[in-house]
Parts: C-alpha cells; structure tokens; sequence
C-alpha cells in the first residue's frame, strides 16, 4: 500500500484541570489525502524539569502506541511545540528551547 497526504496539521488543546503540574496540553496530529484522512490524538506537552517543553508520544502506563524514525520524532516535537506556543499566546520573546533526547 502506499500512501499520499497533502497536508499534515497540528493542533493543540490546553488541558485546564490538568491532572499533574507540568501537564500543559494535548496535540493531535492530521493527515489529509486524497482518499481521506487519519488523526493520531493524544501527544502531550509538558513543562520540561530542565527549561522549556517536551512532547511525549500516546501511551498508556504499560506501552506506547506509536514509534516513530528518531529524526521525524524530533522535527514532528520542534512542530508540536511551536503550534503549542502560538495557541497559547506565547510571543518570539518566550522562545523557550526544545529538549532534545
């Protein structure tokens, strides 16, 4: 099978009655293509222990739902976090470092 998408969007959704602390969000990610589209839900954003913010994939205590090429992981945080920031109100001034694994 192979697979085209002409557009992948990323949202986020602030989380108001976060069950911890340094939760901040969820993001979802969307592929748009010709025959459809397919969104992976629930990525997280959390206020990182070293400064800035991390992005966690969907898991649940025991696995994690999905793996992906440590290149795309990184390029698909830096995307989640600046979605992140600018529907969070953050300005260029706030640019906080992504922490990278």
């Amino acid at each position: 099978m192979e697979a085209n998408f002409n557009k992948i969007t990323i949202n986020t959704k602030a989380l108001e009655n976060s069950p911890h602390e340094n939760l901040l969000a969820n993001a979802y990610v969307t592929f748009e293509g010709p025959v459809g589209n397919f969104t992976i839900k629930f990525f997280t954003i959390w206020k990182s222990k070293y400064g800035g913010f991390n992005v966690e994939p969907p898991t649940n205590l025991q696995r994690k739902f999905c793996s992906f090429d440590k290149k795309l992981w990184n390029l698909w945080k830096e995307d989640i976090i600046e979605e992140y920031k600018k529907s969070s109100g953050h300005t260029p001034e706030d640019n906080i470092p992504v922490i990278k694994e």
